[in-house]
């Protein structure tokens, strides 16, 4: 390997440096992706944003120090003017599949807020997609990366613990902040409901702990 190339995760030659990904969505989420992005220069680099509304582009642009070519307002343009490599996705999730899919066409490797997809068939779809494309298809399940669950898989794994019988967990999220009247994270059709919102990290946390799921049992609470 030279010194002006190297190899991505999916085994192919690009330029060295940092990967120039394009952030699209900056809102909330969006955000917090150029924030880390930003902790880590040497590593990766925001070379573009997206968003339908232009001021909010514009402004995570600036904190990232990206340039007035690199803001867009559609998140096709932006991956077929070819100046990332890869994208973040952190769009509605009703968008996460059609974006997906332009990227891996556009041969761009993609990570994607969850859910992938608002259906299996869909999930499915792009999953064998970016197989066959060859690039990267990852899902932002954070939880897998913080180091007391990492702590705990450890334990498990080793036997420390004996025998995982039951695995229990709970979340609560206040969306108010952000999610006023008309949000789309309100919406049942974009959003997907509560599952697709909150539940997916947890999910997918219990199967990263405890193993494969072998049957889901729905209770319904008065």
């Amino acid at each position: 390997m030279s010194s002006s190339t190297c190899h991505d995760t999916a085994g192919m030659t690009r330029p060295a440096g940092p990967l120039r990904v394009g952030v699209i969505g900056a809102g909330r989420v969006g955000r917090k992706h150029g924030r880390a992005m930003r902790a880590l220069p040497e590593i990766v680099q925001v070379a573009a944003v997206c968003d339908v509304q232009r001021a909010a582009a514009e402004q995570m642009a600036a904190e990232c120090g990206v340039g007035a070519e690199g803001v867009f307002g559609d998140a096709a343009r932006l991956m077929r003017a070819g100046g990332v490599e890869a994208v973040a996705l952190c769009t509605p999730h009703d968008e996460h599949f059609g974006q997906a899919m332009v990227a891996i066409a556009a041969g761009l490797h993609v990570l994607v807020e969850k859910p992938l997809a608002l259906t299996m068939a869909e999930a499915e779809k792009v999953v064998e997609f970016a197989e066959v494309a060859g690039v990267t298809l990852m899902m932002g399940m954070n939880h897998r990366y913080d180091r007391r669950y990492r702590a705990v898989r450890e334990r498990v794994a080793a036997g420390e613990i004996g025998a995982v019988r039951e695995v229990r967990t709970a979340i609560a999220l206040d969306v108010r902040p952000y999610a006023g009247s008309g949000h789309w994270v309100l919406d049942g059709a974009r959003a997907g409901g509560v599952v697709m919102e909150l539940g997916w990290q947890k999910i997918d946390l219990l199967r990263w702990l405890g193993g494969p799921i072998a049957r889901v049992t729905r209770v319904e609470l008065e």
